[in-house]
């Protein structure tokens, strides 16, 4: 059986993950230390320890993601994966930011609902794979299909 609460963790975890090593090496305290928080984050993700509270506290950055992409002007380009991967556009960047919010409410939902932990299957993890890939390279594409060209 399909275990969306797992898949999301791994979903939410991995942008966490290549957002925060693609980060780490900034010059920049502010983002070295964001960096930092979503390595930490992608990590407790995957480990399953205090499953309600790690995906609380993913729900919550990434919702201030959501509402830090609404609050940009239209020519602002986003480097949210570091300064090696191109920066995504303020549209692009709200839909990612839209659905990385959607899928952390989701795994938060389903731990509060659940009462039982289960274990990670396979399926789980290529399915979750697939989306954390699509949720991080979907707005280079969308950008890429308005003819809006992503910088590096």
């Amino acid at each position: 059986m399909y275990n969306i609460g797992l898949s999301s963790s791994i979903i939410v975890g991995m942008v966490f993950l290549v957002a925060g090593a693609n980060k780490v090496s900034s010059i920049s305290l502010q983002e070295r230390a964001l960096a930092l928080l979503e390595l930490l984050l992608g990590v407790a993700l995957f480990s399953q320890e205090w499953p309600r509270e790690i995906r609380f506290a993913a729900f919550v950055l990434a919702f201030a993601y959501l509402v830090f992409a609404t609050s940009r002007t239209s020519d602002y380009r986003c480097s949210c994966f570091g300064s090696r991967l191109p920066t995504s556009s303020r549209t692009a960047l709200r839909w990612r930011n839209a659905l990385l919010a959607i899928v952390a409410l989701i795994g938060l939902v389903e731990t509060l609902s659940s009462q039982s932990a289960r274990s990670f299957q396979p399926f789980d993890i290529v399915v979750a794979l697939a989306w954390s890939a699509a949720i991080m390279i979907g707005p280079w594409l969308l950008d890429w299909a308005s003819g809006s060209s992503p910088v590096i």
